[in-house]
């Protein structure tokens, strides 16, 4: 199988792009009431465009940089030394979610990153790919099944407050003084110092 003409292999040059594009789409769809670590994101996104044990594919316009991305790291599961594959995300930006062009290209790219690895390693490697959301859930699984095999579910225990969680985490537009690692303090995030040699979380 051969990888979608329409994405290209993440590297060092779009780290800084790729954590921007994560960051706002985070925020934008933070539907889960967690608010996300900048560090953390950075961290992955590293390891991805640097081809730590992980990699990233990224679709772009020529106006708007980045629309789609995911991401996919190997992984050994608790119960074996077998590495699997897992996604670590996958976004299309809002207004470009219009039918499912985008979406097929990066499942593709998945599939072909899938084999690709199958043939290095010397076995048929499991990709993993997690639906975590608590709006349009049917949909997005619906859309899921198309390229693999439902195996489980998730299920969160939550306190009496989750429901407000979402509203709680939500971009409040506070002001450049907010603290990056909080909810709303991506505005402030100009320009990191992002060293390229390091992969580190």
């Amino acid at each position: 199988m051969d990888k979608p003409e329409l994405v290209r292999l993440a590297t060092p040059d779009d780290i800084e792009p790729l954590f921007y594009h994560l960051m706002y789409q985070l925020q934008e769809s933070n539907g889960l009431g967690i608010p996300p670590s900048p560090s953390k994101v950075l961290g992955y996104v590293k390891k991805c465009c640097m081809g730590d044990m992980a990699i990233a594919g990224l679709m772009e316009s020529r106006t708007d940089g980045i629309v789609a991305s995911i991401g996919i790291r190997a992984a050994e599961p608790w119960f074996s030394d077998q590495t699997i594959l897992g996604q670590i995300w996958l976004f299309v930006v809002p207004h470009a979610r219009s039918g499912r062009r985008l979406y097929e290209q990066l499942f593709q790219f998945a599939e072909w990153h899938r084999q690709d690895m199958s043939k290095r390693v010397g076995y048929a490697m499991v990709l993993e790919n997690t639906v975590m959301s608590l709006s349009r859930l049917p949909a997005k699984t619906r859309l899921w099944r198309r390229y693999g095999t439902q195996t489980g579910a998730v299920f969160w225990s939550k306190g009496t407050d989750f429901e407000h969680q979402q509203d709680r985490h939500r971009p409040t537009g506070k002001n450049v003084h907010d603290d990056p690692g909080e909810p709303g303090g991506v505005q402030r995030l100009q320009r990191p110092h992002i060293e390229r040699g390091q992969s580190g979380e």
